[in-house]
């Protein structure tokens, strides 16, 4: 079971380090998308109040540009992460069925296990999966925010290492 455990981690480890630097993308990205599209959006609104043709309108549409579509790519790469994690935990779970069916067939086969235990052991595993499918989607919701974390965690050191000298 061991084993099993730590083939699982290693991937989620790995969806949750992505989720954590792709949010720092987003982040950059979309404070340089906001500026983009607030510059289009008034240079749009000066042209309608100039009463600029439309062709020249559509050049400074807010939504074409190269900042705006970046920061959304790294919005739907972010986003993705939550896939990924729900496809490990299909994946780890049928793997556990596959393993568990296979135990119990060699247990009836050599011992007379009963089949019918099976159905317990089928059962505790879908209670465990859910519990575990919970758990792992609020951790890569929460790894989205590690950066703020960290930021908030410096800025508190920060503030506690100026409190210690003055005092």
């Amino acid at each position: 079971l061991l084993p099993a455990g730590l083939i699982y981690l290693l991937p989620l480890y790995l969806i949750n380090r992505q989720v954590t630097r792709r949010q720092r993308v987003y982040r950059a990205r979309s404070r340089e998308a906001r500026g983009e599209v607030g510059r289009r959006l008034r240079e749009r609104l000066a042209g309608i109040e100039s009463r600029v043709t439309a062709s020249s309108a559509e050049a400074v549409d807010p939504l074409r540009g190269a900042a705006y579509r970046g920061a959304l790519a790294a919005l739907y790469a972010r986003l993705l992460a939550d896939r990924r994690t729900h496809m490990l935990n299909t994946a780890f779970f049928v793997a556990c069925l596959v393993a568990l069916l296979m135990f119990f067939g060699v247990q009836a086969r050599e011992y007379g296990r009963p089949w019918s235990d099976l159905l317990f052991y089928v059962l505790a595993l879908r209670f465990a999966m859910t519990s575990l499918r919970q758990t792992t989607t609020l951790i890569a919701k929460f790894s989205r925010f590690f950066p703020e974390y960290r930021a908030y965690g410096f800025f508190v050191a920060g503030a506690n290492a100026i409190r210690a000298q003055r005092a």
